[in-house]
């Protein structure tokens, strides 16, 4: 059984690749026959922390308007997700990622949607604060079947937690560690336990101690992003001689990693400036996030990208997320961002000059495209299609 189950997920991995192949060379007229790769679903829009680089809960101020799809945020009900997982396990999708613009720990039933996704054979992972992660709730999560839990810590010491999550007290630095060293030693590799950092001007100098706290809480790796800006100045940005720091800093910091075993992105994450130090617009590339990947809020409006702020629909309005799916209006986006970097109204609130899938769009360009090839930094060089199965969570590391 557990051979005819492999063989099962090689082939659809392999139609999911042709089909975002497809796509991406424009034979599928713009609706992929398949489902995306990787659904991130926010069940809870609401967020008990407010993080200085977040610009959906921002620090002493009411979340934007325009932030939640265009629709006042909400929480999913158990009965709605259920739907779309049905929905989506009969379009093919595999991984179901419950992050978005709120914190998931809030919502009440929220070792229940775990089980539902496990059940129904999706990879099911999770981006957490861990502020409302306890002991109990750690074991509930293991036992519906978590497969991922990505620590959203930020910081290496009590100070600078206080600094990024902002009115959280000093003392909650240790005890979000605590739960998830809880979790990690219950989980004994399955939720994997991964800690996530973005760098800014407030924590960049702990980087090295980053690794170590990663290590100490039981974390398989640590995953470094830089903060993404708003257009016009910011006190989170580094400067030039801070970004040279940073790559010292991440040069000691990947030998700790070493030691300590911790898989870690630092090589990347140095390799280039972030995108606000190369200028004040990158040019976008073509992008095909549209075949692989899609994003759901609480309130239930469906985003192409987990960086534009403009719904392609609705679950409520539409009929569901297929119809969304297959709708004009996704049609419209996918083939406005696979001609990038034309301009087109369909991508007016999309940050393609600050995309995270950058490279993993490239790697797929290059691939299918080889006598028009894209990108030019040492990253993008290097940037494969194995980063984009990575991304989608096709494909694991061992």
């Amino acid at each position: 059984m557990q051979t005819v189950r492999r063989l099962a997920s090689a082939l659809g991995v392999a139609g999911q690749a042709a089909g975002v192949a497809a796509h991406a060379l424009g034979l599928d007229g713009g609706t992929p026959l398949h489902g995306p790769w990787c659904v991130q679903v926010g069940v809870s829009d609401a967020c008990d922390h407010r993080c200085a680089m977040c610009p959906y809960h921002p620090p002493g101020r009411a979340a934007p308007a325009d932030g939640f799809g265009g629709a006042p945020p909400g929480v999913m009900s158990v009965a709605r997700f259920g739907a779309l997982l049905d929905e989506l396990a009969a379009l093919g999708s595999r991984y179901v990622d419950l992050v978005g613009r709120g914190e998931p720990l809030v919502h009440p039933h929220i070792e229940r949607l775990v089980r539902l996704a496990h059940e129904r054979g999706f990879r099911v992972t999770m981006t957490s604060n861990a502020a409302r992660l306890t002991h109990e709730r750690a074991r509930a999560l293991v036992d519906a079947g978590l497969d991922g839990f990505r620590h959203s810590l930020h910081a290496a010491s009590p100070e600078a937690y206080a600094r990024v999550h902002d009115g959280e007290p000093p003392e909650a630095f240790a005890r979000s560690l605590e739960q998830v060293r809880h979790l990690a030693s219950l989980a004994r590799g399955r939720p994997a336990v991964t800690a996530s950092f973005t760098l800014s001007r407030l924590n960049y100098a702990e980087l090295p101690a980053m690794v170590d706290v990663a290590a100490s809480a039981g974390a398989e790796g640590a995953h470094f992003q830089h903060v993404i800006l708003p257009d016009g100045p910011s006190d989170l940005a580094l400067d030039a001689p801070a970004f040279e720091r940073l790559r010292a800093l991440a040069a000691v910091a990947s030998e700790r990693a070493a030691a300590h075993g911790l898989e870690t992105n630092l090589e990347t994450l140095t390799a280039e400036p972030p995108p606000y130090l190369a200028g004040p617009h990158v040019e976008p590339v073509p992008c095909y996030v549209g075949s692989y990947f899609a994003v759901v809020l609480g309130n239930g409006s469906v985003l192409p990208c987990c960086q534009t702020q403009t719904a392609v629909g609705s679950l409520e309005a539409d009929g569901g997320f297929a119809a969304v799916w297959r709708g004009e209006r996704y049609r419209a986006f996918r083939e406005a961002a696979r001609a990038l970097p034309a301009a087109s109204p369909a991508l007016a609130s999309a940050e393609c000059d600050r995309c995270y899938f950058r490279e993993q769009n490239l790697a797929l360009h290059n691939l299918l495209h080889p006598l028009a090839r894209a990108g030019a930094t040492r990253s993008e060089r290097r940037a494969s299609p194995m980063r984009l199965l990575r991304a989608t969570g096709l494909v694991r590391r061992r």
